[in-house]
């Protein structure tokens, strides 16, 4: 999977999860590429990605909604919750390629938090011509 297609499979699930919930109210923070290594031991290029979407009355059942969706991915989730002055309820997931993900869904906001696997980054050897 080249960096470029890691990122569009992260945004795509991100855009799925979305739908799923049902909201449309999100803002959008990217974190930016950085630096990785692959599986293999080779250099690669991992993309962080953020969104932030309003509150929810019903967290546990966005959660749920969430877990199910990337469960029908192939996502294991695991899921919990924190009270760090307020009830935060979490999913964490994890999958073999090293695609890292995190919904959090409380009354104040849903965010939407991930990082992208970690794609090899093709070294382009320069060619006689080149200087």
């Amino acid at each position: 999977m080249s960096p470029k297609a890691a990122k569009a499979e992260l945004s795509d699930l991100f855009e799925e999860t979305k739908q799923e919930l049902g909201v449309t109210d999100w803002r959008y923070d990217e974190s930016g590429a950085v630096e990785c290594t692959t599986a293999e031991g080779h250099d690669g290029q991992q993309f962080g990605m953020r969104w932030v979407g309003p509150g929810t009355l019903e967290p546990d059942a966005a959660v749920a909604t969430v877990s199910e969706l990337w469960l029908r991915h192939g996502i294991e989730t695991t899921r919990g919750t924190l009270d760090g002055g307020h009830v935060q309820h979490l999913l964490h997931a994890r999958d073999s390629q090293r695609l890292v993900l995190e919904f959090t869904a409380n009354e104040h906001a849903m965010i939407l938090d991930g990082e992208s696997v970690c794609a090899p980054v093709e070294i382009v050897s320069p060619g006689p011509d080149d200087d």
